[in-house]
Parts: C-alpha cells; sequence; structure tokens
C-alpha cells in the first residue's frame, strides 16, 4: 500500500507526463420560463484540467429509437483524480463537446479519475 506521500507525488507524475491535454468542465444550470416551468438548459465553465482522451474498444454504437437513433462515439476521458465532476456535467476536449455517460471511482489505485464520454453525430 502506498502512503499519502507516495500517492501524492504518483498524481503529480501522472498528472505532468501522462495528461497530455486539457478539459474544460461544464455544468448545467436549468432556467425557468414565465410560468414557472423548466426552461432551457445553459452550461458554464467550472473548471479546465490537465486530461486524455482515448477510444474504447468497440466505441461506436447506434443508440436511440427511431428517426432520433444516432451513431455515438464512446470515449474514455482519463483525469487528475481529485477533479469535481458529475454525471450532470459535460466536457469540452479539443473544441468538441462530450456528455458524460459514467464515472469510474471504484478502481484499486486511485490515482486518476476515469469518466466514459460520448459525442454523437
Amino acid at each position: 500500500m502506498l502512503t499519502d506521500a507516495e500517492l501524492t507525488a504518483l498524481r503529480a507524475d501522472i498528472e505532468a507526463d501522462m495528461l497530455p491535454g486539457t478539459v474544460v468542465i461544464q455544468r448545467a444550470t436549468r432556467g425557468t420560463n414565465t410560468n414557472g416551468y423548466a426552461g432551457s438548459v445553459t452550461y458554464s465553465a467550472v473548471g479546465t484540467v490537465a486530461a486524455r482522451v482515448d477510444p474504447m474498444p468497440n466505441n461506436a454504437r447506434r443508440e436511440g429509437a427511431g428517426d432520433k437513433e444516432a451513431t455515438v462515439f464512446y470515449r474514455q476521458l482519463t483525469i487528475p483524480y481529485g477533479t469535481d465532476i458529475t454525471a450532470g456535467d459535460r466536457v469540452v476536449y479539443a473544441g468538441r463537446s462530450y456528455e458524460i455517460r459514467a464515472i469510474a471511482d471504484d478502481h484499486s489505485l486511485r490515482a486518476v479519475r476515469r469518466v466514459e464520454i460520448v459525442v454523437t453525430e
């Protein structure tokens, strides 16, 4: 088992050497209309962190139903372990917005956070 100091050093090394890009994390805010019902959703940046985006095996899937069907491309986002990110957020990487599908916090080392993201086209 690593000591706290060793884990902190490992996380710093990973961030410096293995996360070559950056992502902007955006959080949703839902407005209300004049009748008090839910209105449009707007996203605002809540942080920018070092990141790496990798394709996942068998990453393209058809999702949806009827005329709303689309090809969805899955990616794995790797970010620093302490990053504040939630399932309702989205990320922007290389000018493209990605929706968050899952956040994997249950792995052994806990040196990074792994997030499953998708872009639809």
